[in-house]
């Protein structure tokens, strides 16, 4: 039985903001070792013996995110499953269960090795071991879960009941419980029967189907119909949002795992850690004799007086602390943090805040990835807008037109093409556009080098959703 790595890539971005936003997700943060988590797990699953390519099941905002990922850490861009709207983990690994249906090889038993793209595993030698032991226990008939033993009593994570141990090393699983009060919670570390549910599974593709069947025939039938057989063999298998829609939004914890009788449980000897909240990000970085924790980009800088046990993160400018302690503070171009240590765990309600209010630092980072690029905002503010962007060479953005802004283009590096309704203008440094409301428009690079321009926008709504699209060669028309 050959495992098929499914990496499941995406998330909403809130407990690591504001360095993690909605379409900037933890998975692609840059790490202090300069790494992405999703880069760390593609290692991961190469180290992998004699498994198949891995799959990533991942939302449409991201699959760009995940190829650059992949590149800039040296890796092959994997296939791309693309969901066009969230629906939790059920579907998603539904989704990839279905794809190896119809890709996998007659007479070749497979079982999916559902992998999460946030979490920090070491070392990669003991979770390749544990790994063998889990296909080896999928060979027994069992869906596969793999456990880590509790450090505390945790209550933000859920715990896994178990039994009887089997042969392969592994343990029979008596139940699934989610998130426990905090004296439950210790109650289970005392006993030495729970661990913590990781979220990554071993499951063999034929059990998992008729578990999927059998349990959740919604969630596998929408899946199912949302997979058109023409997709098959390409790069990229985008399923159809009117169908995927349809497929209930819940966990595949409590759609399958929770609900079948054939489930095991591997003891995990690796380190884990979801990098769930700043504590856990600064936990990384060694402290000083003060306790003080510092993440600093290329001109970041730090100086403390007085200052205890704090977590600093500063790309480009000069933080200083005096008489302070047990804080996190973190300062990106856009927006600073400052928070109680004791508090991480609830910057989400900062991010609810800002998405209440309408802002977009909750959702778009300071510099935007797309697939052509990237842009920057350098100045908002009521009925002007004025952005830096950056098209790479061959790319191009969508042909598109905006009802509510006009725009004025500076190109300042870089030459190709730019279309604005039925003209095409060759374009180098110096050359400036006006693009009125309602004019079809687009920019190509023709050359080998990147083209930089300075965008200012004048309208009565600078929005992002203000964007329709006619041609797009990355799929979003």
């Amino acid at each position: 039985m050959k495992l098929l790595p499914v990496i499941l890539c995406g998330g909403a971005g809130t407990r690591l903001w504001p360095l993690s936003r909605e379409l900037s997700p933890k998975p692609f943060v840059h790490l202090p070792d300069g790494s992405t988590l999703f880069a760390k797990t593609l290692a991961r699953c190469a180290a992998l013996p004699e498994a198949l390519a891995p799959v990533v099941v991942t939302h449409k905002d991201h699959a760009h995110l995940a190829r650059h990922a992949a590149k800039e850490a040296g890796f092959d861009i994997p296939q791309m499953l693309i969901e066009p709207i969230a629906r939790n983990t059920a579907a998603a690994v539904a989704f990839a269960a279905v794809h190896a249906e119809r890709s996998a090889s007659v007479g070749e038993p497979v079982a999916l090795f559902i992998l999460t793209s946030d979490h920090l595993i070491e070392p990669i030698s003991a979770f390749v071991d544990a790994a063998e032991i889990a296909r080896k226990t999928a060979m027994l008939g069992k869906l596969v879960t793999f456990g880590i033993k509790p450090t505390h009593p945790e209550v933000g994570y859920g715990y896994v009941e178990t039994g009887t141990e089997l042969s392969t090393g592994a343990l029979e699983v008596k139940r699934f419980v989610e998130k426990p009060k905090l004296d439950v919670a210790k109650q289970y570390v005392e006993s030495g029967r729970f661990y913590w549910n990781s979220g990554m599974f071993v499951l063999p593709l034929v059990l998992l189907v008729a578990e999927l069947k059998k349990h959740c025939p919604d969630i596998y039938d929408a899946c199912l119909r949302a997979y058109s057989p023409n997709e098959i063999g390409r790069a990229d298998i985008t399923a159809n949002f009117s169908e995927y829609e349809k497929s209930p939004s819940i966990s595949f914890d409590y759609a399958a795992m929770e609900k079948s009788a054939n489930v095991a449980l591997v003891p995990a000897s690796f380190s884990w850690s979801d990098i769930g909240s700043w504590n856990a990000f600064a936990d990384m970085l060694p402290a000083d004799a003060n306790g003080m924790r510092r993440h600093l980009g290329v001109s970041g800088r730090h100086v403390a007086h007085d200052s205890e046990r704090t977590y600093v993160h500063s790309g480009r400018r000069l933080i200083a602390t005096l008489g302070v302690r047990d804080l996190t503070i973190v300062d990106t171009d856009d927006a600073i943090l400052v928070a109680a240590n004791d508090r991480a765990q609830d910057v989400k309600h900062i991010v609810e805040a800002l998405k209440k209010d309408g802002s977009e630092l909750a959702k778009l980072p300071a510099v935007v990835r797309r697939p052509w690029g990237t842009y920057e905002v350098l100045n908002d503010e009521p009925g002007v807008k004025v952005k830096r962007i950056v098209v790479h060479p061959g790319a191009s953005i969508s042909l598109q037109l905006h009802r509510h802004r006009a725009e004025h283009w500076t190109v300042v590096a870089g030459s190709g093409e730019i279309e604005i309704d039925d003209a095409k203008i060759a374009c180098k440094r110096d050359t400036t556009v006006f693009i009125p409301v309602g004019a079809k428009h687009r920019v190509k690079n023709t050359g080998t080098e990147d083209i930089v321009f300075i965008e200012v926008q004048t309208g009565d709504k600078l929005i992002e959703e203000d964007i329709q699209r006619f041609e797009d060669q990355y799929g979003r028309a």
